[in-house]
C-alpha cells in the first residue's frame, strides 16, 4: 500500500513538473493589453521628453536659407548704370535729381582743381555750361561732411540750375518740391529742403568752418535772418548733414541763390522713378 501510494504521488510530481514547464515555454500573445500599456516601441521617445522627431536635412536647409533671406535686407539696385557713365568719366560719383524738375545730372569732383567743372561738361570736354560739381577741397564724396556744397551754372536756356531759382523762389512751387535725392552705386540719399534764399558772393566753404559747431550755427543764422522761403516745421541742429545748391542770382549774378536740404534719417520720401541718361 505504501509502495502504491509512493508512486501515485510520484507521478503526480512529474504531471506537474511537466505542466510547469509548457506554461514557462509557451508563447506569449503579442496583443496582450497590458503588454501594450507598460512597454512601447524603443522608436518612439517617452512623452515626458517632449522630443521632437529630427527634419529631414534638406527640409532643415531650406528653413535655414529662408530665415537667412528673412534676415538679410534686399540689396540696393541704383537706377543710374554707374558702370556705364564712370566709364565715359570716372570723375562721376554720384546723381543728383530734383523730383519733377528737368534738374537730374550726374555729380562730378575733380581732384586737385575744384574749378576744373566750371567750363567743362560731364564727358570731361570743354563746355561753357560746365557741369555739376563738388569741391575736393572742401568736401568728399560719400556726404558725412556736415555741410555739402553743389554748384551749377544759371543757364538762360534752362540747363543745369537755370531753373533752379524759378522752382524754390515761387512760394507755391517752394511747397511743391520738398526735397534732393542723390544716387550713389550703393544707396540713395534724401535730402528735405527747409529754405531757399538769395546769398551774397562769399564762398561758403572757405569762410565756415562746418567742423566747429559755432561756425554752423553762425551760417544758419545768416539763412535764417534773409528773406526767402521756409519749411519752420523742419528743425535743424549742427548733428544735421546739410546739402546746399548753390547758383548765380538772377539778375544779379555776382550774388548767389541758394536751396538748402537736411539729410534725412530714413529713405521714406518718394523717389523719382525713371532712368537717366548722360546729357551730350
Amino acid at each position: 500500500m505504501k509502495k502504491k501510494t509512493c508512486v501515485m504521488i510520484g507521478v503526480i510530481c512529474s504531471v506537474l513538473c511537466i505542466v510547469c514547464l509548457a506554461a514557462a515555454f509557451w508563447p506569449q500573445d503579442d496583443t496582450d493589453p497590458i503588454q501594450m500599456m507598460v512597454e512601447l516601441p524603443k522608436s518612439q521617445p517617452f512623452p515626458e521628453m517632449d522630443a521632437q522627431k529630427p527634419l529631414p536635412e534638406e527640409m532643415t536647409a531650406d528653413i535655414e536659407t529662408q530665415q537667412e533671406t528673412e534676415k538679410k535686407p534686399e540689396p540696393y539696385i541704383s537706377p543710374i548704370d554707374f558702370e556705364k557713365i564712370q566709364n565715359e568719366n570716372p570723375d562721376i560719383y554720384a546723381w543728383l535729381d530734383v523730383p519733377d524738375t528737368e534738374i537730374s545730372y550726374p555729380l562730378l569732383q575733380k581732384e586737385g582743381d575744384d574749378t576744373y567743372y566750371l567750363k567743362h561738361d560731364s564727358s570731361g570736354a570743354w563746355a561753357e555750361a560746365g557741369a555739376i560739381f563738388t569741391q575736393s577741397s572742401y568736401n568728399g564724396k560719400d556726404f558725412t561732411d556736415p555741410v555739402t556744397v553743389v554748384y551749377g551754372h544759371r543757364m538762360r536756356s534752362g540747363a543745369k540750375f537755370g531753373r533752379l531759382q524759378e522752382t524754390f523762389e515761387d512760394v507755391e512751387s517752394f511747397q511743391n518740391h520738398k526735397e534732393i535725392v542723390v544716387y550713389l552705386p550703393d544707396r540713395e540719399l534724401h535730402f528735405q529742403v527747409f529754405a531757399a534764399v538769395p546769398y551774397s558772393s562769399k564762398h561758403i566753404m572757405s569762410i565756415y568752418d562746418f567742423d566747429k559747431r559755432e561756425d554752423y550755427e553762425k551760417f544758419l543764422k545768416v539763412i535764417f535772418d534773409t528773406p526767402g522761403n521756409f519749411r519752420k516745421n523742419i528743425s535743424i541742429t549742427p548733428d544735421n548733414q546739410l546739402m546746399v545748391l548753390s547758383t548765380c542770382l538772377k539778375w544779379d549774378s555776382s550774388r548767389r541763390y541758394l536751396v538748402l536740404g537736411k539729410l534725412c534719417e530714413s529713405d521714406d520720401l518718394p523717389v523719382k522713378a525713371g532712368s537717366h541718361i548722360v546729357e551730350q
